[in-house]
C-alpha cells in the first residue's frame, strides 16, 4: 500500500462533490481509498473529513473514491487525524 497522491486540484470550482468523480478516476484509478479493492461499478466520492464534522464539500483535498461497503461502514467517523490512513492500490 502507498499513500494517496492526487496532485494539485484539476478544477477551479465544482458545484457538487460528485462532479469530482471523473477527475478522481483519472488521478487515482477506480480503487477504494480504504480497502484498495477495485471498484467495478458505482464508485462513491467520499469525504476525508466527513461533512458532518466540518469537512469541505467540494475541496479537492477532502475528496477520495470509496467502495460502497467502506463508505457505508465509515459513515461520519473520518476525522482530520485519520487522513494518513487512506490508501490506493499500486
Amino acid at each position: 500500500m502507498r499513500p494517496i497522491n492526487k496532485g494539485e486540484s484539476p478544477y477551479k470550482k465544482i458545484n457538487e462533490y460528485k462532479d469530482a468523480l471523473p477527475y478522481l478516476e483519472r488521478r487515482i484509478g477506480m480503487y477504494c481509498s480504504y480497502c484498495e479493492f477495485s471498484i467495478p461499478h458505482v464508485p462513491e466520492v467520499e469525504h476525508v473529513v466527513s461533512k458532518s464534522k466540518g469537512g469541505d464539500l467540494t475541496d479537492w483535498n477532502n475528496l477520495n473514491l470509496g467502495c460502497k461497503y467502506c463508505n457505508t461502514r465509515k459513515k461520519a467517523q473520518t476525522m482530520p487525524e485519520n487522513k494518513k490512513k487512506l490508501f490506493v492500490a499500486r
